[in-house]
Parts: C-alpha cells; structure tokens; sequence
C-alpha cells in the first residue's frame, strides 16, 4: 500500500501543528480547571456576575500584585473552552483606550459552581474524584499494561479499582457523591425524553446506590414499585425511601424478580464475560413481557470530532485505564444481549450522553 502526499497550503500545515500541539498540552486544562475550582472563582462569578480578575482577585483577599493578571490568564484559557465567556469593557469614557476583560458564566460554567443551591455541582464532584491524589502518575502504566497485559490502575495502586474507592472514607464518600450529581442531572434530562417507564408497575434498578435514579423515576411514576439492589456495602447507606425498597446483594449471582430492570452505568465497568453473567440474571429475573431499560454511552462506529465523540472516546479510555470495562457500539450492545437470550433490542435516544436502549425477551 502507497499513500499519496496531499500538497497542504501553509494554512493547512499551520493547523496541523497547531492541533498537534494543542493535543500535547491538553493537560494543562484541567490543571487551570483545578486551581480554579480551588478558588471557588466560578462561584464568584456566579454571584457577582460578570467580573474584571482585579475584583475578583480582590474578592480573593490575594496579597500578590501580579494575583490579577494571573487570573486574566487562567480565565481566558478557559474561555477559549466555552467554560467562561469573556467580554471587553473601556476603562476610559468615549472608547478607544485601555480595557479589561470580564468573565461571566455560561451554562457549561454554571456546572462547576460549588454552593449548595446554586445551580448544579453536577462536575465539580466528578472533576475533584478524577483530579485529586496521583492521577496524572497513574496514567505512566498504561504503556506497560498494553505490552505485559494488566489493569493500568491495578499495577499503579496494586487493588482494584472499586476496592481503592472503598479502602477510604473521604474517597468513598466523594465518589458517592459524585455519582449521584451525575445521576440526577442525567436521569432528569432521560426522563424528560423517555417514556419507557410508565406503565411499569415494578423496577429494579441493578446497581442503584444510594437510590437518586430511582426517587427521580418514582415520583414521576408514583405507581412503580422501586427496587434499589446494591451491594451490602452500599445499601447499609443507602437512606429510605417511600415507595423503594432496599435489597443487598450481588449482580453476578442473581438480580430481584421484577418486570423491568434498569441498567444505568452497568455494563460499562465490564469485559463481554462479566456482563453475560449481569444479562442473564436479568433474564432470568423479568417476565416474558418484562424489559432491560439500558442506560449507558454508545461509542459511534467511525469516531468523528464532535464535543460528544471525544467525550465517549475518553471515557472508554478511562475505562481501559480503570477496569477491564469498555463504552460499546450499538452492534455490541445488540451481540451480548443475544447472547443473554434476549430476542431485541430498540434504541430510543442516541446522543452519547443519555442513550436509552430497551432489551427484550
């Protein structure tokens, strides 16, 4: 096989480094993103609205003199990720002299305000649960997991992933948490596009924790009967809920009878053997009429460079790191559940964030 060397301009050759280059330093992104957070300068933001970095530096209480042009710095890069908006503003009457940029909050800002009540902490706990401790260290064994086989983050922190979160309380308690962010923000966007629950008059939810999908699926189907089925560990915490019940136990023996099982996040954490064993159980759990509510990210056949393609590439890659997971095609959603036994499957929404695929007997 022989490629043809295209004749790029100088444009083209110019973005072609520039892209490369910008790929290379990605990482200094969620750094900038990091200390941000730290500040609590989307709080800020959020409370005065559109600010100059001298206010907020003084809102900061910052000795430094160089605190604001610092933060100018921080603020611009994240605008030029739609994370903050920036705008010019004439510091001198009639235009035309000196300005100062201010930062406001667009809606994928507003996601990382912190306060209770504020808008939404949807990624302020997942971005603190995947940025804290030795992350980036982490990352160095994947090289090595490729060439002698291995979980990457087994050979970095010598456990399993799920037995790392749970060695610790502040960690267990913050991927708890940020769980159930994630949780409320995706099952509420699901349920205002997916009609798939109504009529359904009893719901297990494999996997559920401390039962956020299932409060926010009941009380728009007060009629379902909710089952939260979670290991021991986590269902001791789990709080009560009117109309859920809490059921300990474990996924790979056996899942509670019910007529509709929802898989949110499931599927994901394992390889093709572990989630036959999931599949099956949930066979053998429904009835004839019954049906798998799958809710999981769908990774498109031929990748492409949308926001929503690079984000389920990475996550599949966070899998690859993490576990022996992995983000699936629909083709592979449709083999594993035939190979459960299962007759169907009907996809009812696609958009790599809240994909909804239902499994029939």
């Amino acid at each position: 096989m022989s490629f043809m060397k295209s004749n790029p301009t100088l444009k083209d050759e110019n973005d072609a480094f520039a892209c490369a280059l910008q790929v290379t330093s990605s990482y200094i992104v969620p750094m900038v993103l990091k200390a941000a957070l730290e500040l609590g300068l989307f709080d800020i933001i959020a409370k005065k609205g559109q600010i100059p970095p001298s206010e907020m530096a003084s809102h900061l209480l910052a000795k430094n003199k160089d605190a604001p042009a610092m933060l100018d710095r921080m603020l611009r890069l994240l605008a030029t990720h739609s994370i903050l908006t920036c705008s010019l503003r004439n510091l001198e009457e009639g235009g035309g002299g000196e300005v100062e940029r201010l930062y406001g909050l667009p809606p994928a800002g507003e996601l990382f305000v912190q306060e209770v009540g504020c808008c939404s902490r949807l990624l302020t706990s997942f971005f603190q649960f995947s940025n804290t401790g030795n992350g980036i260290d982490f990352w160095q064994h994947m090289k090595d997991a490729i060439l002698d086989g291995g979980v990457p983050f087994e050979r970095a922190c010598g456990m399993p992933f799920y037995q790392y979160i749970r060695s610790s309380p502040d960690r267990s308690k913050n991927f708890d948490s940020s769980m159930s962010e994630q949780t409320n923000a995706i099952m509420t966007r699901t349920l205002n596009t997916y009609q798939g629950f109504e009529g359904i008059n009893s719901l297990v939810d494999v996997g559920g924790g401390i039962g956020t999908a299932l409060e926010l699926i009941t009380s728009k189907y007060p009629s379902i009967k909710g089952i939260n089925f979670d290991l021991p560990s986590v269902i001791k915490n789990a709080p009560i809920q009117h109309g859920i019940q809490l059921v300990a136990g474990d996924m790979f023996v056996s899942i509670p009878k019910s007529e509709a099982i929802l898989l949110k996040w499931i599927l994901h954490n394992w390889d093709d053997e572990q989630c036959l064993k999931i599949l099956k159980n949930c066979y053998e759990a429904i009835p004839t009429s019954g049906k798998v509510i799958l809710v999981d990210f769908i990774v498109p056949l031929v990748p492409d460079t949308s926001i929503s393609s690079k984000f389920v590439s990475q996550l599949d890659n966070i899998m690859l790191f993490l576990q022996e997971g992995k983000e699936r095609t629909i083709n592979e959603f449709e083999a594993l559940s035939k190979a459960a036994g299962f007759s169907k499957i009907q996809l009812h929404s696609y958009d790599y964030i809240t994909s909804v695929v239902e499994i029939f007997k």
